[in-house]
């Protein structure tokens, strides 16, 4: 195809070197659900809660991202358990790709999640006090005590190296090849076990 085009663009002679996809695709590894309570254990009060809810939800990176403390105050607040998590338009304005194609759902964050968010909110509540209902619920470390930078949102890197680091930490095979989105599979893969059937999701469910 790539020959054609520039073919039909005047370009006649066009060396292409090939491109072994499969040689070159990431290699990932996908953490049992053990494991990934190990990875949430070697993190802080905020790392732990990003790990749990990402696993637990399902939610891809961005829309962890995107999610604000208004989103589940009241939830966290009355003891709710699971906490509902409606992704919707309004993610992908405050994050790119937060909701992919606009595609409306909702997902929930489990007892361990919604202890972990509990603990979290609480410890940055006593420290740097009231978080409001707009500000992300997972902000970087520098803008706790900077009122006018909390409304910045992480970035897909942080997260990235967030579980990169607590994987490492925790020495479990393959740590290297963990990355955020392979909590997202493991996610998948614990709803797979439950399939009376014995099917499986879609890739993109």
């Amino acid at each position: 195809y790539l020959r054609s085009f520039f073919k039909h663009n005047g370009v006649e002679k066009l060396k292409v070197e090939d491109y072994n996809w499969r040689k070159n695709k990431k290699t990932e590894h996908v953490p049992t659900k053990e494991d990934v309570y190990k990875i949430a254990e070697h993190c802080d009060a905020r790392g732990k809660a990003i790990i749990l809810c990402a696993f637990q939800s399902g939610l891809r990176n961005s829309a962890i991202r995107a999610l604000c403390h208004g989103d589940i105050k009241e939830q966290l607040e009355t003891g709710k358990v699971p906490v509902r998590i409606h992704v919707n338009s309004e993610f992908r304005e405050r994050v790119p790709q937060a909701c992919k194609e606009n595609a409306e759902h909702y997902t929930f964050f489990g007892k361990e999640a919604a202890q972990a968010l509990k603990d979290y909110t609480d410890w940055r509540v006593t420290k740097y006090g009231k978080i409001d209902e707009d500000e992300p619920l997972f902000t970087p470390y520098e803008t706790f005590s900077q009122p006018k930078s909390r409304k910045n949102t992480l970035s897909e890197d942080s997260l990235q190296r967030l579980t990169k680091r607590a994987a490492k930490r925790t020495r479990i095979k393959d740590w290297q090849n963990i990355h955020f989105h392979s909590l997202r599979k493991s996610f998948r893969t614990v709803l797979d076990a439950g399939y009376v059937d014995g099917g499986q999701m879609a890739e993109d469910d």
